[in-house]
């Protein structure tokens, strides 16, 4: 990361919302027991921490320059929506009940919530569930979804993310 980033404060700030909550969430995933909803939802985790870190990187990311609207708030809220959205392809595979059980006691959501988000990203068409989560992450920071050169970045960020 470049030392402009360094000094403009984008770095400590960032580190400073991100770092806290991904912890929080790794300890709240590992005190799930060994089930195949931890397992899942751990997928989610990695997947978002990659995305997020990818997004947001001060120097090259696509957001960097909403840095400095971001709060702990925005950021929960994205990190919960790419761990439903993992998730909802998920969901199949495993008893939906307790997969939703895990994660409002991981993300803090009422299981409502969670229901209605799984919801919105069924589906077979990975276009319109990648397009969805953009929308919504695009909504928690205040960016224009309608760039079409920064949704092909970001469906480039899933597809070498979900490769790995």
């Amino acid at each position: 990361m470049g030392l402009f980033s360094a000094l403009s404060g984008k770095i400590y700030k960032f580190n400073s919302i991100n770092t806290p909550m991904s912890n929080e969430l790794d300890s709240k995933i590992f005190g799930l027991s060994d089930t195949p909803s931890q397992n899942i939802i751990r997928r989610g985790f990695f997947l978002a921490q990659q995305m997020i870190l990818i997004m947001f990187h001060p120097d090259e990311g696509m957001f960097r320059t909403s840095i400095s609207d971001l709060n702990s708030n925005k950021l929960k809220n994205i990190w919960n929506t790419i761990i439903i959205w993992d998730v909802s392809s998920n969901d199949r595979e495993y008893n939906a009940d307790k997969l939703i059980e895990s994660c409002s006691v991981v993300l803090g959501l009422e299981k409502r919530k969670i229901e209605i988000l799984l919801e919105m990203f069924k589906g077979e068409d990975n276009t319109k569930k990648n397009m969805q989560l953009w929308i919504m992450i695009c909504a928690q920071i205040s960016e224009d979804a309608d760039s079409s050169d920064n949704f092909s970045t970001f469906k480039s960020i899933i597809d070498y993310i979900s490769e790995e």
